[in-house]
């Protein structure tokens, strides 16, 4: 892992704490988590210097939306590491126009981060 991997991973991990934090908050999931998701998107853009546009961020509204609706606050910090790692892939690869490609690096987080979570149940 090199130095920006580890920035990355250190930024993702601060999102997926604010996240958990925002649930406390009443009504935050509306403006909270997605703002919080840009928040981490842009400063991963900024680890290999790259302006994120609002075009760029676009391309992601949908799984900012899901960020919205997911009750479970638990799951949000999964969900936002796991997004976290998709845009670092996607940044890496010169931020193509169709993000499908980068789901599945998500769903294999939340299922990473899952498991290690059903270890301390």
């Amino acid at each position: 892992m090199n130095k920006q991997e580890e920035c990355v991973e250190a930024i993702c991990k601060r999102a997926a704490r604010r996240v958990l934090a925002l649930g406390w908050i009443p009504f935050s999931a509306t403006w909270g988590r997605p703002a919080n998701a840009i928040y981490m998107m842009k400063q991963i853009g900024l680890v290999y210097d790259v302006t994120l546009t609002a075009k760029d961020i676009d391309k992601w509204r949908g799984f900012l939306i899901t960020l919205c609706v997911v009750e479970p606050f638990i799951i949000v910090g999964s969900l936002t590491h796991g997004l976290g790692q998709a845009v670092h892939a996607w940044i890496k690869d010169g931020r193509p126009e169709d993000t499908l490609p980068y789901i599945e690096k998500i769903k294999q987080t939340v299922s990473e981060r899952w498991a290690r979570l059903k270890k301390w149940l």
